[in-house]
């Protein structure tokens, strides 16, 4: 009894809260723009809706209405970005181009759709280059550093971080130089370093105040209260994640406003022991994730199931984990957190081989957090060496101590690279023998749907023709026999045509906007250079694609389908989108026609991503590397 009581005390005081507000940066998306008035967004959406405008005006009030989206509503505002985008591409306006394609890329970032969104901002960076434009440059360089920061990539992060701090601390724009400092004091306290967070976010937040922009004041507000939380300051915690949490309201901001729920939540169940205040805004943050959906559901799992471990409630506790853990999370802190309360509550129910279990998954995730901050020990090192070379005075015996330590660990890591290399080596040749074996299989269903389509077309097709032309001076009563005679000649060349599409001859494009034609509900968007690739890979994605948008209109009951193309020189991405019912991922497993792509998909060396929750629609992506027929012109 007293080993269990020892356990709790060392799992409660001093993992919770080292460990739980640390994670919440994950949750915490931000641009570097200064404060964003969205209380006129309706009024600007009945202005573009029902006014004549010139393509200028047009593209100015899309740009403000996508940017006040980006705090509350992604979809509006991925609707209004790509309307905005298509009127710049189609006059040339780069300036234009330069912002829709940022505000896109902002979007699938807080998607946490990182591949799409590294190529948005890149178009939105060459632009920008093309343009001489070094404020925009500086302002994607920061949108790219919250990318890698999302990610835990802090060493790319802090370096777009200061490509823009360079530029704005000199620009005069103390709204984007007060984001970025609150950007870099961020990833100072991601990575533990509370002084210089401190340093920077405090700096940030007096430059928010000469400013007054409420927007900064919330964000800078909400850090500083996590940095004070760390450093026991429990009065200023909680002064300034109130301030956060009542901007958050008044600006509607509904991540910002979960993140501080959730540093209040902890002050009071952990310092005030004031569970009524802590269940408050526990349930004020997973009304809001639940607003935003599932990226911010983690978190606000997480702190209700702290807050149940707290008041040994060990059965709720573990119900409160488990929800937690059934949405993907980046964060291996938060991950370990949530497996540490499992273990926890299971121990003190008495189910040992559940807890023996939970712990093995324990470890596991611990041994990644524990390489996580060792690769922020080496990170920060680097960075200290950098910004302040005279404080770095390492003795000659420290050095050999470590050399020795890193040998070993370098030793031991080289082992385990060694056998899980032969593992993927053996891995990887029954993954290729599987490969070769489909794309055969599509080969010849390739050429035998060619084949099929040419005899239904060429020959049966004309023996139809042949007879209705002998027929043709009999009897009225033979009319009837030619008109089903030219029925069953059009149903033959819709079959030839849904067997190997002709339009597919003229690229893929042509293709699948041949193919939305014949919807009235299906709108068929393209973006990107449009080349000519391989035959397969034109094949596998159309059929993958005609696919998808059948699912939508036979499954979904969607009003609208957004079929969307987006290829570069080297990538080629397909996106099927619809306003329908949606299903819950975790319970519907796959058909007969999803396990088809799948499998297309596969054998070209791609991947299929799908994102959908009941009424919420269902998104499906899907991405192919390519390459570039020479030398065969486009139509």
């Amino acid at each position: 009894m007293y080993f269990c009581k020892n356990l709790e005390y060392n799992f409660i005081l001093m993992l919770m809260k080292k460990i739980f507000l640390f994670s919440l940066m994950l949750f915490f998306a931000s641009t570097i723009y200064g404060q964003i008035q969205i209380q006129n967004v309706d009024s600007l959406v009945n202005i573009l809706e029902n006014s004549t405008l010139t393509n200028e005006e047009h593209m100015l009030l899309c740009n403000k209405i996508a940017h006040s989206y980006l705090l509350f509503d992604l979809n509006k505002a991925f609707e209004y970005a790509t309307k905005g985008l298509k009127i710049a591409e189609k006059t040339g306006d780069l300036n234009n181009k330069i912002q829709f394609n940022k505000h896109l890329g902002s979007i699938y970032r807080t998607k946490s759709s990182y591949d799409t969104a590294t190529l948005y901002f890149s178009r939105a960076l060459d632009f920008a280059i093309t343009a001489k434009r070094k404020d925009f440059e500086a302002s994607i360089n920061s949108d790219i550093g919250n990318m890698y920061s999302a990610q835990e990539k802090k060493v790319l992060a802090l370096e777009h971080y200061f490509k823009a701090l360079s530029f704005f601390e000199n620009s005069g724009n103390e709204s984007n130089y007060s984001a970025v400092l609150g950007n870099i004091g961020t990833l100072y306290r991601g990575i533990g370093n509370n002084e210089k967070a401190e340093y920077y976010l405090e700096k940030a937040y007096r430059v928010a105040e000469d400013i007054n922009s409420d927007y900064l004041k919330m964000r800078m507000s909400y850090e500083l209260s996590t940095v004070y939380y760390y450093q026991d300051n429990i009065d200023k915690a909680l002064e300034y994640a109130k301030k956060s949490f009542e901007l958050s309201q008044r600006m509607n901001d509904k991540i910002t406003g979960g993140a501080a729920a959730s540093v209040l939540s902890a002050v009071y169940y952990e310092h005030i022991i004031d569970y009524d205040s802590a269940w408050k805004y526990a349930n004020e943050n997973l009304q809001l994730a639940q607003d935003m959906g599932n990226s911010q559901m983690v978190g606000a799992w997480s702190s209700i199931s702290n807050i149940y471990l707290a008041q040994k409630q060990y059965d709720n506790c573990n119900e409160a984990a488990q929800k937690a853990l059934a949405f993907d999370s980046t964060s291996n802190i938060m991950t370990l957190k949530l497996f540490e309360n499992r273990v926890m509550s299971n121990i003190f129910l008495g189910n040992k081989e559940e807890a023996s279990t939970l712990f093995r998954r324990y470890i596991n995730v611990n041994e990644e957090y524990v390489d996580l901050i060792n690769r922020d020990i080496i990170f920060e090192k680097e960075i200290k060496y950098e910004t302040d070379k005279k404080e770095i005075q390492i003795a000659s015996l420290e050095k050999e101590r470590l050399l020795y330590i890193w040998l070993g660990v370098a030793g031991a890591l080289f082992t385990i690279v060694l056998v899980i290399a032969l593992w993927l080596r053996i891995r990887s040749a029954k993954k290729e023998k599987q490969l070769i074996a489909t794309q055969s299989v599509l080969d010849g269903e390739m050429g035998e749907r060619s084949r099929l389509a040419r005899d239904l077309h060429d020959r049966l097709s004309g023996n139809l023709s042949a007879v209705k032309m002998g027929i043709k001076d009999n009897r009225e009563s033979i009319l009837n026999i030619q008109d089903k005679l030219d029925k069953c000649i059009d149903e033959i060349r819709r079959i030839a045509h849904n067997l190997m599409p002709a339009s597919l001859q003229f690229g893929l494009k042509v293709a699948l906007g041949d193919f939305a034609l014949q919807f009235q509900n299906v709108q068929f968007h393209f973006f990107g250079e449009e080349k000519r690739v391989e035959d397969r890979i034109e094949f596998v994605a159309y059929c993958c694609a005609s696919e998808l948008v059948n699912n939508s209109i036979r499954h979904s009951g969607a009003k609208n389908i957004n079929l969307q193309l987006i290829q570069s020189e080297k990538h080629l991405s397909i996106t099927v989108q619809d306003d329908g019912c949606g299903f819950d991922e975790n319970s519907v497993k796959k058909g007969f026609g999803m396990k088809s792509i799948h499998d297309r998909i596969m054998s070209c060396n791609g991947k299929v991503d799908v994102s959908s929750s009941p009424g919420n629609g269902t998104e499906t992506t899907i991405e192919l590397k390519i390459e570039s027929k020479i030398g065969l012109s486009q139509n």
